[in-house]
C-alpha cells in the first residue's frame, strides 16, 4: 500500500481507488439485487452439477451394426485408412488408398468395404475380399505399427463424395457373402472410418 502511496505523490491511487469503489457499490447495492446475484451463481452451479451428473449416469443407449459384425473393441483406433504420403483420408481417382494396423492391439484376416454416404442408394464397394477372389491381406500379430502392402486403387466406382469404410479383422478369411450372417466370434473387432473422394 506503501508503494502505491508514493506512485500516486499524494493523490488518490489505482488499485486504492478502484478497491473504495468496490466497497461503496457492495454497501450500497439494494438487497434485491444482491439476493439475485446470489441466486444466479448458484443456479449456474446446479446447473453444472446436473449437466455433468446426466452425462455421467446417462443410459447407453444401443446402436444398430450389421449382423455378424461384433460391437467395436480394441481395433478402434488400431487401423487407419489414408492416401498419398500424408496418409490423409481425402483421396482422388487414381491414387491408392492404403490401409494401417496396428499390429499390438490387433491382428487376423483384413477385410473392408465402403459405403457411400453422399448416395447411400450406390451398392457396397468391396475391398477386401477383392472381386477375384484373392485372400484377405493377414496381419501377423507383432509389436508395431504397419501399412499393408496390398492398397485398394480408387477406380470410377467411387463417384465424388463421402463415404464410410467398415474394416474388420477376422480370426479367418471370410466371404462377402458370408460376412453379415457371420458366427459370432469369427470377426473379432470392427471399425468404421469416414472417406472423401475428391473429383
Amino acid at each position: 500500500m506503501e508503494l502505491d502511496e508514493i506512485l500516486a505523490r499524494g493523490t488518490l491511487g489505482r488499485p486504492r481507488h478502484d478497491e473504495i469503489l468496490r466497497r461503496v457499490l457492495r454497501r450500497t447495492e439494494p438487497p434485491l439485487q444482491r439476493w439475485k446475484r446470489r441466486g444466479l451463481v448458484s443456479v449456474g452451479a446446479l446447473g453444472a452439477a446436473l449437466g455433468v451428473w446426466a452425462l455421467l449416469l446417462r443410459p447407453h443407449e444401443g446402436t444398430f451394426t450389421a449382423r455378424g459384425l461384433d460391437q467395436a473393441g480394441p481395433a478402434s483406433g488400431a487401423i487407419e485408412i489414408g492416401c498419398g504420403p500424408t496418409g490423409q483420408r481425402f483421396c482422388r481417382e487414381g491414387s491408392t488408398l492404403m490401409f494401417q494396423v496396428n499390429s499390438a492391439v490387433v491382428s487376423g484376416y483384413l477385410g473392408a468395404y465402403a459405403e457411400s454416404l453422399t448416395d447411400p442408394a450406390r451398392p457396397r464397394i468391396w475391398y477386401f475380399p477383392t472381386s477375384t477372389g484373392s485372400p484377405s491381406p493377414q496381419v501377423v500379430a507383432g509389436d508395431r505399427t504397419i501399412v499393408l502392402g496390398q492398397g485398394i486403387k480408387i477406380g470410377p466406382e467411387h463417384a465424388p463424395g463421402r463415404y464410410r469404410v467398415t474394416v474388420w479383422m477376422s480370426t479367418r478369411p471370410v466371404q462377402r457373402t458370408d460376412i453379415d450372417g457371420a458366427e459370432p466370434g469369427l470377426v473379432r473387432d470392427r471399425t468404421t472410418l469416414d472417406l472423401e473422394v475428391m473429383p
